[in-house]
This record gives C-alpha cells, sequence and structure tokens, in this order.
C-alpha cells in the first residue's frame, strides 16, 4: 500500500533542497477538470491526475536512478498516467507547467513508453527549427532524440515513422520523407499492428474495413465508408504523403491520398485538400469546403466565404437570393477572420 500524500510530505521535508519541483508548481484541480474534459482518458479522473502530479514532485530529484525505477509500484505513476499528465501540462500556457510536463515525459519516456518518446522528439524537432543548438546540447534531447532514432530504425511503430517523415518534410527533404510515409502505410496496414501497440488512447478502435488495402493511389477507393484509423497518426501521414505527390506532380496519386483521409479519415484537412483540387463548379468542392469549416479549419471559411461571394453576383440571382449569400458570405469571412464587402446591388 503506498504513503498518503500528507506522509510523503511529512517524510521529504528534510530533503526538499534535493527536489527539482514543488507542489506549488502543480495546477489545481480546477485546471485537471478542465484537461480530461478535452483529452477524456480512460481510466484517468482529474483527481487521479491532479494526486499523480502531486506525488510526482514529492519524489523527483536529480538521482533519478534512485526514485524513477520505483514510480509505478510505490507511488501508483504507471508510464501511461505519466504519459497522459505530462501531456496535458504542456498544453498549458505557463513556462513552470510546460517545465513540469516534459520532466514527467521524459520520465515515462526512460521508462520505455514509446508514446513519451514520440512526443518529445516531436515536440523537440519544433524547438530545434528555432533554436537547433540550444536543443541539441540538451540532454534531455539527446536522450530522447537517441531512443526515438532507434524505434524508427526497428520499422515497427508507423506512428514513429510518420513521424520521421514529418520531421523530414518539415526540412524539405521530400524524398526521405516520402520513404518514411510509405513505410509507416507498410507497417500501420500489417496485420501485427494491434491496438494495443496504438499511441493514444487504448481504447482506440482498430480499422475494420479492408478494402482498399493493398490498392496503389492511382485506383479508385473501393469504399467511401468512414472507417477508424490503424494508427494515431495516419491522417498525418496520409496528407504528408498528399502534398509530396502533389509538389511532385503526381496529381492523380495526390487526389488519392486525399480523398482516404477525407473519406475514409473523415479529416477535416483532408477536406480542404481535395477541395482545393477540385473545379470551382464542382458541387462536391463547396461540399468538401464546409466539412473543413464546420471542424475549424479557418481557409476552408475564407474559400467558402468566396463562394457565396460569387453566387451572390450572378445575374440571374434575385434580390433575396442576393441578400441570403451575402449575408453567408459575411458569416464564412467572419469565421475565419476577415472581412467582406457587400453586394453593390444591395
Amino acid at each position: 500500500m503506498r504513503p498518503a500524500l500528507s506522509s510523503q510530505v511529512k517524510e521529504l521535508k528534510k530533503d526538499n533542497e534535493r527536489l527539482i519541483f514543488s507542489l506549488a508548481d502543480v495546477p489545481p484541480l480546477e485546471f485537471w477538470k478542465r484537461a480530461v474534459e478535452v483529452w477524456d482518458i480512460d481510466g484517468l479522473t482529474a483527481q487521479d491526475c491532479c494526486d499523480g502530479a502531486k506525488r510526482y514532485v514529492l519524489v523527483a530529484t536529480q538521482w533519478e536512478s534512485v526514485w524513477r525505477p520505483k514510480l509505478e509500484n510505490d507511488y501508483g505513476l504507471s508510464p501511461y498516467k505519466l504519459h497522459y499528465i505530462g501531456s496535458m501540462l504542456i498544453h498549458g500556457d505557463l513556462s513552470d507547467r510546460w517545465r513540469l510536463g516534459m520532466h514527467i515525459l521524459h520520465s515515462a519516456s526512460e521508462l520505455g513508453y514509446t508514446p513519451s518518446t514520440l512526443n518529445l522528439a516531436r515536440l523537440m524537432s519544433t524547438v530545434a527549427a528555432k533554436n537547433s543548438k540550444a536543443v541539441a546540447n540538451s540532454l534531455l534531447f539527446q536522450k530522447a532524440d537517441a531512443r526515438f532514432r532507434e524505434i524508427v530504425r526497428k520499422g515497427k511503430d508507423p506512428n514513429a515513422l510518420t513521424l520521421q517523415g514529418l520531421i523530414y518534410a518539415g526540412r524539405g527533404q521530400d524524398g526521405p520523407a516520402l520513404t518514411a510515409f510509405d513505410n509507416a502505410q507498410r507497417v500501420g496496414a500489417s496485420s501485427g499492428w494491434s491496438k494495443a501497440q496504438q499511441l493514444g488512447s487504448p481504447a482506440a478502435l482498430q480499422e475494420t474495413a479492408t478494402a482498399s488495402r493493398g490498392k496503389k493511389d492511382s485506383e479508385p477507393m473501393a469504399t467511401t465508408v468512414v472507417r477508424p484509423k490503424r494508427w494515431d497518426w495516419e491522417p498525418s501521414c496520409v496528407l504528408g504523403r498528399g502534398r509530396i505527390l502533389l509538389k511532385q506532380g503526381r496529381g492523380q496519386d495526390a487526389e488519392a491520398a486525399f480523398r482516404r483521409a477525407a473519406l475514409e479519415l473523415d479529416n477535416a484537412e483532408g477536406y480542404l485538400a481535395l477541395a482545393q483540387l477540385l473545379p470551382k463548379d464542382s458541387p462536391q468542392r463547396e461540399e468538401f469546403l464546409t466539412k473543413a469549416a464546420i471542424s475549424g479549419v479557418t481557409e476552408a471559411c475564407a474559400l467558402l466565404a468566396e463562394v457565396e461571394r460569387a453566387k451572390a453576383e450572378q445575374p440571374e440571382s434575385d434580390k433575396e437570393q442576393v441578400r441570403m449569400h451575402d449575408r453567408l458570405s459575411r458569416e464564412w469571412s467572419n469565421l475565419a477572420g476577415g472581412t467582406t464587402q457587400a453586394a453593390a446591388s444591395l
């Protein structure tokens, strides 16, 4: 039976000078209530997360090899729980929470939890683009990067391969990025990738529709029924791949990839990308833009404002239609953060 928080506080008061954090670094329960509502993680309540963070700060010292292996058995802090506590913290606005969140993610990664390693690699690749030298010299980054590279080298995790592709694409290395995305799709489609291995919620459903498996991108889709993701970052993989194919002038293959992202994975960015490839007079273009816009894609809102503006300016539109389309154009423009002038005929 693990000790209560109150007894841990008394026990560690004499060692406060060794602690990296304090209870003051842990956000109040209200923070965790809001975070849990957003994240909706199986088996974790706001109280679990709040207490878990407090337990962590009461044992985290510079002597990591002493306390880190005991986190799960002695303090009820499994790598799974650490991962989500850390992830919630780094999405806060305060630098103190970011520091604690990164430290917790680092612990989960050190304990072999792959999702935490990938999260760190993703975050560090973003930060590295702005301050590469400082990040490269960070011990936390070096350790996480080494673990990430080893996971990629093994080639068995589609999330890791997807992230590798995204990192390459961010550097403008389209060839290696496309190879990484292709490898991610191959591994993700294999029967050996089970839901227990997926990054994120363990309750994530596996894909049941297999009609399109094994087809080339240029072949027509056998089904447009929305299916669960094969792996958590599959939409990012498919979209990243489609964008590179489009840059390479492989329009049909790119469109097939975007159709998969939109129609199979119900991804908002996929609907936008697909709509942008269609002729302006295509009925599906407006439909896909609307699907993207109602999911919060502001670029789709701006394009819909243009669509409604064009309708308002059509000569055959009567005064009532002009008013309606002009109003819709204004509404979409406002959602996009812009402004739209009223039709001249009003």
